[in-house]
């Protein structure tokens, strides 16, 4: 397996990963969500995630990488709207649950930069 390949992989796993935590549903029903969302069949979702296939297709590389900087840039703003609230209510910047958030944002922002 190429590293194109793993990378559609990756992102494919994820896109059903946080998709299945966000909506509390099953892999096959989060799996139908993401396809949707791509234009492709649930199958090659499925036939991706087990490592099946020949190498991914240039349209569905690009397809999955969008999709995937798109969730990251929505956690993104998530996260920074979630440390605003809480230095607004006066929390102090050193306290566990702000280091945690500025640290998600830290990580998502790397994930971002290395797609880049």
């Amino acid at each position: 397996m190429g590293a194109i390949d793993a990378a559609a992989r990756q992102w494919a796993s994820e896109l059903e990963n946080r998709e299945k935590a966000r909506s509390g549903v099953p892999l096959t029903i989060a799996r139908q969500t993401v396809a949707r969302r791509l234009s492709v069949a649930p199958g090659t979702l499925e036939g991706l995630r087990r490592g099946r296939g020949k190498g991914a297709r240039a349209w569905l590389v690009e397809r999955l990488q969008s999709a995937f900087v798109r969730e990251l840039e929505l956690e993104i703003a998530r996260l920074t709207h979630e440390r605003q609230m809480a230095l607004q209510i006066g929390m102090d910047t050193r306290e566990d649950q702000v280091r945690e958030i500025e640290a998600h944002l830290a990580a998502a922002r790397g994930l971002i930069e290395q797609r880049a």
